[in-house]
């Protein structure tokens, strides 16, 4: 990635987490505003990432070309907001905002069109596709159309400095030194004395601008206490509000932290101090009483159950000096109890899972497994032979397939019943396993006739795995021994690849001598061709 491509990409994530945070508090005073600012200047910042890293001059000039959806409205959402947290919020009407967005959106369509009629550029886009300085009528409208507005909110939050009370002027500051951001940046962008050649820092710069209201999101509870909106929010906010000086007096107070104290009239708590003002709370707020910033959740109550977050944060004016705390509280009884109902939800459903996560093992080990003999089924067979082939292959081995059917197994059904039959089966399938490699895979092929896959092993080791095998199977205790003539297999051995070269060559070979032993008597080890 282009290096730039990080500060772009670093700029729209701190933009994003802005406008999550705001979000949060999206019924606040002013909230859409940043909201829609925090989101246009996610457009800006990754469309002019993703076009450093464009590796043609089309795919540049579409991404640049993109960068202007969030262009043509960063001035208008930071107008908006500026508006609206200065209190001047009935300026902005339906018809007067939609006005605004005339111009944005016919720049918009000019410069998507502009191959057709050159209007936008003029004709002096660089070929190259190289940071955009210079324009047609429309492209400097726009540039001057964008400063007018981002003044025009700069001029609203000055006015607002000196219109506001000691006490909130902090916020106001902080919002104003992000406006101004990205003007500094772009004079120097244009004079060229950035250490980021060719980089337009103006995306960067307004996401400084987010970083100041964040720092006002999270100090100075912006957009929770709005200067001049000041009796609208604080007054219908549902949290609690409380201002406190230095020697922990109450400044301000809103009606639901009066409520608290039995619904005392305003002028009696202005002054007051808050350990008496609150006495009934204070064995729980004793331990805040000099901290300056913090945030806690509080259970005030058991019965009934009452639990608070509780926010404390400093307040100081233009000089740095320290003017007290605003403390505020939200009641999160209600979420904690949902948060205690999903978690134990959760518990279930993990516990659920679990289960579910056990039954899949065990599904899967049945899939694959004989349930009779607890050996691999046919089934599985198919998967694993055409892999141990292509590995044969590739390593130039032999494999030996070993192909055996109980001799007369009818005889010891119709003779002794389909019990001693399975355990006859039970038998051979422990035999094979306790006579059988690791690397070697023994199955049941279907009724009574067993199949094993011997990766690397040659004609005459198989033949002597075979007889073993048969010799094994005499001596066995079973229900029939009485009858020995019964325990008898007959064995076909096919190697590949002198007997075939795919599973369906191997296989019939391994079956057409396995029969031919059976013609011959049983007890019988026949290898293909012999």
């Amino acid at each position: 990635m282009h290096p730039y491509s990080w500060l772009l990409f670093g700029s729209a994530f701190i933009a994003a987490l802005v406008a999550y945070v705001v979000w949060h508090r999206r019924s606040a005073l002013g909230a859409g505003s940043v909201i829609a600012l925090m989101t246009t200047l996610v457009i800006w910042s990754v469309t002019y990432a993703l076009y450093w890293n464009a590796a043609t001059v089309s795919l540049r000039k579409f991404w640049l070309n993109a960068t202007y959806l969030g262009v043509v409205f960063v001035p208008l959402a930071f107008l908006c907001f500026s508006i609206q947290y200065t209190g001047q919020g009935k300026l902005l009407t339906g018809n007067r905002l939609m006005f605004l967005l005339v111009e944005p959106v016919s720049i918009l369509a000019l410069l998507w069109t502009d191959d057709f009629h050159g209007l936008f550029f003029a004709g002096k886009r660089p070929p190259d596709a190289s940071i955009i300085l210079d324009g047609g009528l429309p492209f400097w409208f726009n540039i001057v159309y964008s400063y007018l507005l981002v003044l025009a909110a700069t001029l609203l939050l000055v006015r607002a400095i000196f219109h506001s009370v000691r006490l909130y002027r902090a916020q106001y500051w902080a919002v104003l030194t992000g406006a101004l951001i990205p003007f500094a940046s772009n004079i120097l962008t244009i004079l060229h004395v950035t250490p980021f050649p060719a980089l337009d820092l103006t995306p960067v710069a307004f996401t400084l601008t987010g970083l100041f209201f964040a720092l006002a999101l999270f100090n100075f509870r912006l957009l929770d206490i709005a200067p001049i909106a000041r009796n609208t929010l604080v007054d219908t906010m549902s949290e609690g509000v409380l201002v406190l000086d230095p020697q922990n007096r109450i400044v301000d107070i809103n009606p639901v932290a009066r409520r608290v104290v039995g619904d005392l009239p305003e002028r009696q708590l202005i002054g007051a101090n808050v350990a008496e003002a609150f006495s009934h709370w204070w064995n729980f707020l004793a331990a805040y009483r000099d901290v300056k910033d913090g945030h806690v959740e509080l259970t005030m109550s058991e019965s009934p159950r009452v639990e608070l977050d509780l926010r404390i944060s400093p307040l100081y004016d233009g000089r740095s000096h320290y003017l007290g705390r605003m403390i505020v509280w939200r009641d999160i009884t209600v979420r904690k109890k949902t948060e205690a109902e999903l978690l134990k939800t959760n518990q279930q459903l993990q516990e659920q899972l679990q289960e579910i996560q056990i039954l899949q093992v065990k599904l899967r080990e049945q899939a694959i497994h004989d349930p009779l003999t607890g050996l691999y089924n046919r089934w599985h067979l198919q998967d694993t032979l055409s892999r141990e082939i292509e590995r044969a292959e590739r390593e130039n081995l032999p494999i030996a397939i070993l192909l055996i059917d109980i001799d007369r197994f009818k005889e010891i059904n119709d003779n002794h019943g389909h019990a001693a039959g399975d355990q006859t089966l039970k038998a051979l399938a422990n035999l094979l396993l306790t006579h059988t490699r690791k690397m070697d895979f023994p199955c049941r092929y279907g009724g009574d006739e067993f199949l094993i896959v011997m990766p690397g092993m040659d004609r005459d080791f198989a033949f002597q795995r075979a007889v073993n095998i048969r010799d094994q199977f005499a001596g066995l205790t079973l229900p029939v021994t009485r009858d020995r003539e019964l325990i008898t297999l007959s064995i076909g051995i096919a190697i590949l690849p002198q007997h075939g070269r795919d599973s369906d060559a191997i296989l019939i070979a391994a079956d057409q001598a396995m029969y031919a032993g059976k013609r011959a008597g049983g007890d019988r080890i026949a290898v293909a061709g012999e």
